[in-house]
């Protein structure tokens, strides 16, 4: 009963997040208008939420557990364009969770760790995918890409350029194809 209250509390503040975020960005919002909207007092946020990274990972957390099919780093290098394309389709579909993480995760201190690991998935999908390359090439290729397949990319296109998420997939998609086929023709990427 309890853990059904406290997990009560927990939907509560994130629906509040969710409704003060449709038209500010993370950074604007404050934990006691979250409480405020929440129902909730400033210090249940906190119990709950020790930090603006804490409400924005439990944020993420419920979208990806209440069956939302957010497409991972694919093992193949091969699959990456088409992944590209299903990722922003779910980013533009639920635009509101993916632009507080992308805004979030603008700011290299607050990484969520979902972002280390997919960062690491990228160096580990070019060095299978790609292992003529030497090591700092794969580097060079792995964060580029990694760039690419992302909410920060998505954010920017819809905001700066007014191409939302399901026109996006296709370039990014295309961006990616262009990289790696370049690569695979003998033409690396230039290296520190």
């Amino acid at each position: 009963m309890r853990e059904r209250q406290a997990q009560q509390t927990r939907d509560d503040v994130l629906d509040a997040l969710v409704a003060l975020l449709s038209d500010r960005a993370v950074d604007e919002v404050t934990t006691k208008e979250v409480a405020r909207a929440a129902g909730v007092s400033e210090r249940t946020v906190y119990r709950h939420f020790p930090d603006r990274t804490a409400l924005v990972e439990g944020l993420t957390a419920r979208f990806m557990s209440s069956g939302n099919r957010v497409p991972t780093t694919p093992e193949r290098l091969h699959d990456l364009p088409s992944v590209a394309v299903e990722l922003m389709r779910v980013l533009e579909a639920h635009h509101v969770e993916a632009q507080a993480e992308a805004l979030l995760n603008a700011d290299p201190r607050r990484f969520t760790t979902r972002t280390t690991v997919h960062t690491e998935q990228f160096r580990e999908m070019v060095g299978t995918g790609l292992p003529q390359l030497d090591t700092d090439q794969q580097q060079s290729l792995a964060a580029v890409l990694r760039v690419l397949f992302s909410a920060q990319t998505w954010l920017r296109m819809r905001a700066e350029f007014g191409i939302d998420g399901d026109e996006s997939g296709p370039i990014i998609a295309w961006a990616i194809e262009a990289l790696t086929n370049e690569v695979e023709r003998g033409n690396p990427p230039p290296t520190r």
